[in-house]
């Protein structure tokens, strides 16, 4: 009995290394890796730009976002299996982006969820990016539409320049591609010729002589409607057709931008001042 016991106890030594607990040894490797520095204070993109080989593809999912939170925080975006971290940073846009995804898909004896793409971007205001960066960092969300806006008169009235920028973006499903009347002053006119040959004539409306910076570019719709010798600020009533659509403000951030087009010029100071306010 005792041979058979020595005997036993030499096949449990080689079947585990020598090691009288294996489930210690496996712990004991884990723990000897190196600890993630904890985050502390605001995420930058310098350390945002450190995260990239933290992690690789391939690492299971779980650990390895728990790396990442550690490192980074809270992702500030999480879409689907995109789980992304993005700052301002100056002029750029800094940002991570993780990808889970099934690891048998790359390998068939590793089942269970996977880093299966990371990687870091740095991008300019002027780049096609920038705006899916700024929004992963949570700056400039545009504002939902309100559902309980007021549309343009059904009467044809005309309706101040003022009401027009507000109530577009606010209402902006029911005031895009529709044919107003604007209430508003010359600021300027400007023109520019096409590639075409064809001058494309455009006036800026603004609200009255102190509010110059909110301004309505209204391109023409012929040169019957352009103005002459109008003073600036003299008073008018444009018909035009309205357009709502997405920008980029001054800071690189997303915005509403209103324009007009086929505008048509009426130099009425009654109709202008008549507007209701």
């Amino acid at each position: 009995m005792r041979r058979l016991s020595i005997l036993s106890s030499l096949v449990l030594t080689a079947c585990f290394g020598g090691q009288s607990n294996p489930t210690g040894s496996a712990s004991a490797a884990a723990s000897s890796e190196p600890q993630v520095e904890a985050l502390q204070g605001a995420l930058t993109g310098a350390r945002i730009l450190e995260a990239k080989d933290l992690v690789k593809t391939g690492d299971a999912w779980g650990a390895a976002l728990a790396k990442l939170e550690r490192f980074l925080g809270k992702p500030t975006r999480v879409d689907g299996e995109d789980h992304g971290w993005a700052v301002i940073d100056g002029p750029q846009c800094v940002s991570l982006q993780a990808f889970r995804g099934d690891g048998s898909l790359m390998q068939p004896s590793r089942p269970g969820d996977v880093v299966i793409s990371i990687g870091t971007n740095q991008v300019n205001k002027d780049q096609a990016e920038w705006r899916d960066c700024v929004r992963a960092a949570g700056k400039g969300q545009l504002p939902p539409e309100d559902p309980s806006a007021a549309g343009p008169p059904s009467d044809g009235s005309t309706v101040p320049l003022a009401t027009v920028l507000q109530m577009a973006i606010k209402g902006r499903s029911k005031w895009h591609d529709k044919r107003i009347k604007i209430a508003a002053q010359l600021r300027q006119t400007t023109s520019l010729n096409a590639a075409n040959g064809v001058e494309i004539v455009t006036v800026h409306l603004v609200e009255e002589k102190d509010k110059s910076d909110s301004r309505l570019a209204c391109a023409l719709k012929d040169d019957a409607s352009k103005p002459g010798s109008q003073a600036e600020f003299s008073p008018l009533v444009a018909e035009a057709t309205l357009e709502v659509s997405e920008t980029t403000d001054d800071a690189g951030l997303p915005a509403f931008k209103v324009s007009a087009y086929d505008c048509v010029i009426t130099f009425d100071a009654a109709a202008a001042g008549a507007a209701p306010r």
